[in-house]
């Protein structure tokens, strides 16, 4: 994975609790690799979530595109940059 790959959440992702939409894609914008001290930690992948429906990205109430942070082993890959 690297920033700009598309990734899909194994778990729906619910960004807003009065926000019904639950998201399922998303796109990288970062890695956080693993810790040396705990190497059978997975990393952290940093993303911007991605509504494939209707095409266009999820910006929440004031028109801001929010950053999140999934452990690598919650998403996988479905499209490299």
């Amino acid at each position: 994975m690297k920033p700009g790959d598309r990734v899909r959440l194994k778990q729906p992702f619910q960004p807003e609790a009065k926000l019904l939409r639950r998201y399922t894609c998303a796109d990288v914008v970062g890695l956080i690799p693993p810790d040396r001290a705990c190497i059978d930690m997975p990393g952290e992948v940093i993303v911007t979530l991605y509504d494939l429906e209707l095409d266009q990205p999820y910006l929440d109430e004031k028109g801001i595109q929010p950053f999140y942070s999934f452990r690598t082993d919650e998403v996988e890959l479905i499209q490299a940059d």
